[in-house]
């Protein structure tokens, strides 16, 4: 049996939860304490369950019941996907399990079909008090609490992109500033990065930390985050999660020197609901693989679709060029400058179109783009 369950009931899956202590989102939210739905095999006495917040899903139990995994199947394939689709919704989507034997064979059955793909994420942990630590802000920066007297600056930029994530996990800003709490780098009149406090429950919490694009490599996410571990120790939290997927060195290695540690790889798998996005991550994979042959298969299946993003055609003649399908690497290329692409620097440094180089076609599609610019 597969069937939601009253959010009055979500307390029974507390003990299922145990099985995921490195993900504070299905305990936050069978306390309570965050938003999020809960399905089970019997609500009376839940042997196995997902627990669904946002984009993310979680998967927690006995793996090996069929009508629940059936009732998995069509939840995605025939309720997920459709509201997602139907709302133009491009997210990647990420499935969590537990370490019960069996999930990771599960998870490719009930999205067939879909082409998820297995990822390695990173979760890192505080726990220690802070011991008088100083991260000093770069000059010309400054550090405030993420609050209503922050919020009411409605000059500073980026403040919509910070609302947007206070509300990742929380129904509006103001259960956001009941409920949460978290720190940001001012920069003039521009909020430059943030860390946000996620998932509170208990003597627990989880961070989401963002550094604008044009602020990073200063320190920042260092020093935000050893704010909000500050703000976290004085509101009697002992234990903070960081979360990044494993291969993104630069997110670890900013937990570590804000003083996180005690690094543990678990697996995911996640999907776009976006089906030419999903395609072309698929081939975004065996590029950087050097599979070529089956990334230009991937990105073809991409291309059949309608109006497929800029991005895709880029990385499509990425592909194409690598197996010397040249004609159809630069028609690709040509095509993501008709639909936007303007990074003409990405074109010339792409060690994947070198072979195009000194071609009449590449000129051509340089010559264009730098006199469109």
């Amino acid at each position: 049996m597969f069937q939601a369950l009253d959010p009055d009931a979500y307390h029974r899956v507390l003990p299922l939860c145990a099985a995921l202590d490195c993900h504070l989102a299905p305990r936050a939210i069978a306390a309570r304490a965050a938003e999020g739905c809960v399905f089970v095999d019997d609500p009376a006495r839940p042997t196995v369950a997902l627990v669904c917040n946002a984009h993310r899903y979680y998967l927690t139990g006995r793996p090996d019941d069929d009508a629940f995994r059936e009732g998995l199947r069509r939840f995605f394939l025939e309720d997920v996907y459709p509201r997602a689709q139907a709302a133009g919704a491009p997210v990647m989507f990420v499935v969590h399990y537990d370490y019960a034997p069996g999930w990771e064979e599960v998870v490719p059955t009930i999205l067939a079909g879909k082409h998820p793909l297995a990822e390695r994420r990173c979760y890192l942990e505080w726990s220690e008090p802070v011991a008088d630590r100083d991260t000093p802000l770069p000059e010309g920066y400054r550090l405030r609490a993420v609050g209503a007297g922050l919020l009411a600056e409605e000059g500073l930029a980026n403040l919509d992109a910070l609302r947007e994530e206070m509300c990742s996990e929380r129904d509006s800003v103001d259960e956001f500033l009941s409920r949460s709490f978290g720190y940001c780098a001012i920069h003039g009149e521009e909020i430059a990065a943030w860390c946000l406090s996620e998932y509170n429950v208990g003597d627990r919490c989880e961070v989401g930390i963002e550094t604008v694009p044009a602020h990073r490599r200063r320190g920042l996410g260092t020093a935000v985050a050893s704010a909000l571990l500050e703000e976290a120790a004085a509101r009697g939290i002992r234990r903070v999660g960081w979360h990044a997927w494993a291969e993104n060195a630069a997110s670890i290695a900013t937990a570590r020197r804000a003083g996180f540690g005690g690094e543990t790889e678990y697996a995911v798998y996640y999907a776009w609901f976006d089906e030419a996005a999903n395609l072309a991550v698929n081939g975004n994979v065996r590029l950087r693989a050097g599979d070529y042959e089956g990334a230009a298969e991937w990105f073809g299946r991409a291309l059949g679709g309608e109006r497929p993003a800029p991005w895709i055609r880029f990385c499509a003649a990425c592909a194409y060029a690598r197996v010397g399908r040249a004609d159809e690497a630069l028609a690709a290329l040509r095509d993501a400058v008709a639909g936007g692409w303007r990074d003409a620097e990405a074109i010339r440094r792409s060690p994947h179109l070198e072979a195009l180089h000194g071609t009449a076609g590449w000129r051509d599609l340089l010559a264009g783009l730098e006199g469109g610019a």
